[in-house]
């Protein structure tokens, strides 16, 4: 018997030091089980904090809620040239111990031994966020991501669409054993944010570590209009 999911969304409304905030939140079920409640605000004025493209938290480990069932990895893909996996080899296939905030975050493994590049994408279709980010008026796009000491660094990216930026500090930071936030301005990508297609996360060679290999975790994929 196939399980169903629904999509509940609810709104609130509290007052906090003299000024409103409206709390929205999506909470998510598959049958009636519940499975994540994903919620933003914004102050009396329509200025919201951040709005979250995906904290991994909806993920579980049965079908159809794999992560690998809605970020593709090499081996989803048979992308010969594509060297990732997403997500542990066996249940759990998130990770639980290791977390930004929540209650997990995801595994990102890469390899350049005989493959080209390393990369995991999905659709804008299969996030809360939807396909049309400009209406969030965004200024950055900021992720989280930890390191391990063992990693054989490479050279990062995000892309939205075919559009790719890079990570703008030092490969060394994939081998430190500690949450990072990667703060991107949005305006490095050349794209048109009302009809977001696919986001991706990727590694490619670099010249010092041709033979990159290594684990990343990521979490808090979000978009902020300012940062504090």
């Amino acid at each position: 018997m196939s399980q169903v999911f629904h999509n509940y969304i609810e709104s609130y409304i509290m007052k906090i030091k003299n000024k409103f905030y409206t709390f929205t939140c999506v909470i998510s079920f598959i049958g009636l089980i519940l499975i994540n409640i994903n919620c933003g605000s914004k102050d009396d004025s329509g200025k919201g904090d951040y709005v979250v493209i995906d904290d991994f938290e909806s993920y579980y480990d049965s079908e159809p809620g794999t992560v690998f069932n809605f970020w593709v990895d090499g081996i989803e893909s048979n992308d010969v040239n594509n060297g990732s996996w997403i997500g542990h080899p066996s249940e759990p296939y998130m990770e639980l111990e290791v977390v930004h905030s929540g209650m997990k975050s995801v595994p990102f493994d890469y390899y350049f031994e005989n493959y080209t590049y390393s990369e995991v994408s999905i659709k804008s279709e299969d996030l809360e966020i939807g396909y049309d980010w400009s209406i969030y008026s965004p200024k950055y796009l900021t992720l989280w991501f930890h390191g391990c000491l063992e990693n054989i660094p490479a050279r990062m990216y995000v892309k939205i669409n075919d559009s790719k930026v890079y990570y703008s500090g030092q490969e060394n930071d994939l081998t430190k054993s500690k949450w990072k936030r990667w703060d991107t301005e949005i305006t490095k990508f050349d794209i048109d944010f009302s009809n977001v297609k696919t986001f991706s996360i990727g590694f490619e060679e670099s010249e010092e570590h041709p033979d990159a290999l290594g684990q990343i975790l990521f979490d808090d994929i979000r978009l902020y209009k300012s940062l504090k």
